[in-house]
């Protein structure tokens, strides 16, 4: 079976990290009240612990987007590694 080469299967890693922060840097220049309703729906379940643990920070947004991008960070190396091992 043909597998991609190493560098560009790397940087599928980076795909879902990338656009978490982005929709957060979006939110946050945009000032979008409701774009952390859709933050929180599509990092559920991490979302709520985040959620818990921020909200009594100053600027939760950026907390929210350090740890979201993080949690779809490992998500896409747990990915990765499942993927390794199967094919």
């Amino acid at each position: 079976m043909n597998t991609p080469p190493q560098g560009l299967a790397s940087l599928w890693i980076y795909l879902l990290p990338f656009l978490h922060l982005s929709g957060c840097i979006l939110i946050s220049v945009a000032q979008l009240v409701s774009g952390w309703q859709y933050l929180i729906v599509f990092d559920f379940p991490f979302s709520i612990l985040i959620v818990g643990a921020t909200w009594r920070f100053d600027y939760p947004l950026f907390w929210f987007g350090i740890f979201g991008t993080a949690w779809w960070y490992f998500l896409s190396l747990g990915a990765r590694s499942l993927i390794r091992r199967i094919l």
